[in-house]
This record gives structure tokens, C-alpha cells and sequence, in this order.
């Protein structure tokens, strides 16, 4: 006996497919409000999220979706890591949607060993720079670490030089911190202060048209410091955070280098952490038997 098909049913589930700009709509709407995304993070999901809704169709994420993902990937020989990327974009569209399930593991991503600079390099970097602003930028980056996105949304009240501190807001953890400035770096930030331009905006740095710097500057002005200083590594300000967890540990302790950098776990202060042979020598002097 045949089983009778409700076209009233059908219907109704056709009028509740949601739309291509609904489901945006949705997805913009979660990681604003939900899960309380930056500007810059919200900008980078939906470009990812359009990209799944128009390239593959997907309405309701599954697995098959994400095995057609893969294959994709895959045939245009494209890296585990931008796989990984796509299925983690997969699994938010189903979060938003509140529809829909991606248990599919992604490929193992690796990992890129970002290195850092030695002492010796660390000061050739900062006597390279040419100008009081981006001699800030460097001394901040090597005493301090922010992240470039969190270096470019430091405001002029966020300063506090006779605290000799930052407050850092608007981080990759969503928790603010307060990281501590040494004597050159407050010089140097007193120095940029002195010749900061007079403009509208809050922001402690702007480029040569008084604009907000962008994280796409920081790395372009780095690079040519690091030029000028005839380090022959490829240098970014990334590097930087890396130098400055590495030297914080030598002279300090892994809990002040992680409550600098803002690491909630030390484990990951650890993957920040590398051998510098003028810290080894120091500390292999200090061995007595």
C-alpha cells in the first residue's frame, strides 16, 4: 500500500527554505551578537560564508557538504590548513542557522614556524628605524607583543605612560589586558607623541595621511626596518610577539611572558618559545657543579 503524500506538508517546508540573503542575514547576526566577533573577524566570516553559500550551494551544512568541500580542495590542490579553514566556516553556518550538522574532522593543519630575533638582532632592528613612529611600533612590538590587529586599535586613552602600561582591548580572546612598557619604550613613545599628527582620530598610530594604521602597514613598515638593519631573515611584526615571549622567559618567567601576551594557557606561551644562543651561553655560564 502506498503511503499518501501530504502536499500541504511539502509546501510548508518549501516556504521555510530560507533564502540566500536570509541565511547571511543569519550568519552575520551570530557572530555580531552571538559569539561577539572584532569588525575585521566579522568581515572574514562572511566573506567565508558567501564563498560556501555560492560556491557550493549549501543551504543546510552536512557532512556531504563537507566531503564535497574536501574533494574540491583537494582536486585544486589546495593546503590542509585552508581546508581546515573551510570547515570551520561550515560548522559556524550550521551554528547560525540552527540547522544541520558537520561531524566531519578536518585534515591536520600545519603548523608554520614563525622563528623569532636574537638580542643582537633585536637592537639592530630598532636603531634601523628612521623616524620616532616607527620606532615606536618596533620597541612596543619587542617589549610588549600586541598582535598587529591589537597594536592598530590602541586609542591615546589607552596609554598611560606615568603607569607605564597599555591597556589592550578588543583581542583575539575577548578579554582586555594591561601590558607593562620599559624605559625605551616609553621614551620612544613619548618621542612619537611629540610629532603625532593632530587629527581626528584616537588612534596612537597613523600613517603619513593621518589615517588609522592597518595591519597590512605594520608589516610592510617592519619588513623595510628589517631591510635597513641588514637582517637577513624574512621579518613581520608577528616575529615580533615571538622575540618578545622568547627574551621575557629568559630573563623572566613563563607566567610573565603569557600574562604579557595575553595567553590564557601556558601551553601556548610554549609554542612561542625558542632557543636563542645568546640566552644559552648565559645559562650555561650559570651552571656550577
Amino acid at each position: 500500500m502506498r503511503t499518501k503524500i501530504d502536499l500541504g506538508s511539502l509546501e510548508s517546508k518549501k516556504e521555510q527554505a530560507l533564502t540566500r540573503q536570509e541565511i547571511l542575514d543569519k550568519a552575520h547576526d551570530y557572530v555580531t551578537y552571538e559569539r561577539r566577533y572584532s569588525a575585521t573577524n566579522i568581515r572574514e566570516s562572511m566573506v567565508a560564508i558567501r564563498f560556501l553559500v555560492d560556491h557550493y550551494g549549501i543551504t543546510v551544512p552536512s557532512d556531504d557538504d563537507a566531503k564535497r568541500v574536501i574533494d574540491d580542495a583537494r582536486a585544486k590542490g589546495l593546503s590542509n590548513n585552508t581546508i581546515a579553514h573551510r570547515l570551520f566556516y561550515l560548522r559556524l553556518l550550521a551554528a547560525a542557522l540552527k540547522q544541520g550538522e558537520v561531524t566531519l574532522k578536518p585534515p591536520k593543519k600545519i603548523k608554520p614556524i614563525i622563528g623569532f630575533l636574537t638580542l643582537t638582532e633585536c637592537r639592530a632592528l630598532i636603531d634601523g628605524c628612521t623616524n620616532k613612529r616607527d620606532k615606536a611600533i618596533v620597541t612596543l612590538g619587542l617589549v610588549a607583543g600586541p598582535r598587529p590587529s591589537e597594536l592598530t586599535r590602541i586609542e591615546l586613552q589607552d596609554v598611560d605612560l606615568r603607569g607605564r602600561t597599555i591597556r589592550i582591548k578588543g583581542t583575539k580572546t575577548y578579554t582586555e589586558r594591561v601590558i607593562v612598557l620599559n624605559d625605551e619604550c616609553i621614551q620612544a613613545l613619548k618621542a612619537w607623541l611629540t610629532v603625532r599628527p593632530q587629527v581626528e582620530s584616537h588612534n596612537l598610530f597613523l600613517n603619513r595621511y593621518g589615517q588609522n594604521l592597518r595591519v597590512r602597514e605594520v608589516n610592510r613598515i617592519t619588513k623595510a626596518v628589517a631591510a635597513r638593519a641588514k637582517i637577513e631573515k624574512r621579518v613581520f611584526y608577528y616575529m615580533l610577539r615571538h622575540s618578545c615571549a622568547t627574551h621575557l622567559v629568559y630573563t623572566g618567567s613563563i607566567i610573565d611572558a603569557a600574562s604579557q601576551l595575553g595567553h590564557k594557557s601556558l601551553q601556548t606561551t610554549y609554542g612561542y618559545l625558542h632557543a636563542d644562543a645568546d640566552h644559552l651561553r648565559i645559562a650555561v655560564n650559570r651552571l656550577k657543579y
